[in-house]
């Protein structure tokens, strides 16, 4: 189905998905309850709160995997997701319970007009809103300042493409608005001119590219913007440097914890490293302030006189810029 320009914004992928999905969630409700009550003879307070139960677990697992495809399924992405929605659920069915007493008891207004009303607001708009925002907020591709997990996946899948194309490390991504449903924007990486992110087998958008950009693990080297929503960026692999995965994190900070003496200005402020260099011996690490360092290890035990170097910077962004630049400045 064609989408006309003016209600892509509100007629996109997401929402209509959203919709589709939720209007699942309804039948799994009144599916489970109808069985609980007739065919295992539960009572009706208890097949109630049983079929919400798994409403709410359905309504989670397709809004989190096909609505805002939030990636990641480790408990430390799971476990607060999963708090943040069944909070929000109980919240807007709170609120639901206080509107329709203002609005029919006190006010009296129809009770069945009133209560779609609240139906399409505070359920359909406001559990949309809640989610979008609150619950699944890994991915607004503009805020590469939040805390949130390097797609490592896509990284390697990038560099594992590139090794088998003749580019230099140069890929592309582009988006375009294909104007069907349930495509809507589309968005692809192109190696070699062809399609390599056909084959990825998990999740990834443009915040993650965004991400490592600003890490300086990808270096943006063009942008352009065409005709019927379509954009092309241009991207190439920094070979110099590479993301540490979790697995390695408490290696990169034992070696750091090891150099640091007592009176180095970054002893015991360091939270976790990010990137180290191949060419020199720089890691890029996280402050527990929120600033970043890139700090040249020795290698040696309890340094003295100001070593290791380091560079603070304000922002990731501003560290992926001096990463990019592939300077020396420390060593």
């Amino acid at each position: 189905m064609f989408v006309p320009k003016k209600f892509r914004h509100f007629f996109n992928y997401e929402t209509v998905s959203y919709l589709f999905f939720g209007g699942l969630t309804t039948l799994v409700a009144l599916g489970t309850y109808a069985l609980f009550i007739y065919i295992l003879g539960m009572g009706v307070a208890m097949a109630g709160a049983v079929s919400n139960v798994l409403a709410i677990i359905f309504a989670f697992v397709t809004n989190k995997m096909f609505v805002f495809q939030s990636p990641g399924w480790r408990a430390v992405i799971l476990l607060p997701e999963l708090a943040k929605f069944g909070a929000s659920r109980a919240f807007t069915a709170v609120v639901d319970v206080f509107v329709l007493v203002l609005l029919v008891d006190v006010m009296g207004l129809n009770p069945m007009i009133m209560r779609l009303l609240t139906m399409v607001v505070i359920h359909v708009i406001g559990n949309y809103a809640l989610s979008k925002w609150l619950v699944f907020t890994k991915g607004h591709a503009t805020d590469v300042s939040c805390e949130m997990e390097y797609n490592e996946q896509l990284f390697e899948a990038i560099k594992r493409k590139l090794q088998l194309a003749d580019t230099d490390g140069v890929f592309v991504w582009v988006t375009e608005y294909i104007g069907y449903l349930p495509y809507g924007q589309y968005q692809w990486l192109e190696i070699g001119d062809k399609d390599a992110s056909a084959e990825f087998e998990f999740a990834w958008d443009y915040k993650d590219l965004v991400k490592l950009a600003s890490t300086g693990l990808l270096v943006e080297l063009t942008r352009q913007g065409f005709a019927d929503e379509k954009e092309v960026v241009t991207y190439k692999l920094n070979h110099n440097w590479d993301i540490i995965d979790v697995g390695s994190n408490t290696k990169w900070l034992a070696e750091l914890n090891a150099e640091l003496s007592y009176e180095h200005p970054l002893y015991n402020k360091v939270k976790k490293s990010i990137a180290r260099c191949y060419s020199q011996d720089d890691v890029l690490y996280q402050l527990d302030d929120g600033m970043y360092a890139v700090i040249h290890l020795t290698y040696s035990v309890k340094n003295k006189d100001g070593f290791p170097r380091y560079v603070i910077f304000e922002d990731l962004e501003e560290a992926g810029r001096y990463i990019a630049t592939a300077r020396d400045d420390l060593a």
